[in-house]
């Protein structure tokens, strides 16, 4: 079944269809309201944002967040996701304190940005089909964002805030691979 909507606002919104398709402008969940998935659903988000406020309850959905203007994730509440893919060339922006995620894909010429202090934990695999202007981590004076995620070789920008204090240097260095260490050395 395919169900066209602009917004969804409800108390209680349980999608139960092993076979969902659910298409939109924008999910936004309010405080105290509940949007819970019982078995498979595809979502998908087109040019809008996610904004969870509420309690999202995942079950083995896809979330789709596609579109050509920009995107974020957001709200006052963390939220788990089964699997997200962003196919949004204007970007998404995760501005959640957690989002949580089994499987994660940027597709080409699309673009996820995690906001500094906000973090992704990614459980299952991770695909950035991007290069590494597709999944960006931002730092500034606030802090750093973090990607938890269990997979080699995935391209990405990583930003890192440094202050002018002279200390802060110290730590500051090229990441280095296979390097023989020669313990004669002084």
């Amino acid at each position: 079944r395919s169900y066209r909507f602009r917004t969804i606002i409800a108390l209680i919104f349980t999608l139960v269809f092993s076979r969902f398709s659910l298409h939109g402008q924008e999910l936004q969940i309010n405080p105290g309201s509940f949007f819970v998935i019982n078995g498979s659903a595809n979502i998908r988000i087109n040019n809008a944002d996610l904004i969870n406020n509420g309690t999202y309850t995942k079950g083995t959905e896809t979330v789709t967040i596609s579109g050509t203007v920009a995107s974020t994730i957001s709200g006052s509440s963390n939220i788990a996701l089964n699997n997200l893919i962003v196919t949004n060339t204007g970007g998404v922006t995760t501005q959640l304190g957690l989002l949580t995620v089994n499987d994660f894909t940027t597709e080409a010429g699309s673009k996820f940005t995690i906001d500094p202090l906000k973090a992704v934990t990614v459980t299952g695999i991770t695909v950035n089909n991007a290069g590494t202007g597709g999944l960006i981590l931002k730092s500034d004076i606030t802090g750093t964002a973090s990607l938890i995620q269990n997979t080699g070789g995935v391209p990405a920008t990583v930003e890192r805030y440094i202050s002018g204090a002279s200390e802060d240097w110290h730590f500051l260095s090229s990441p280095v691979a296979d390097q023989n260490i020669d313990e004669n050395q002084g």
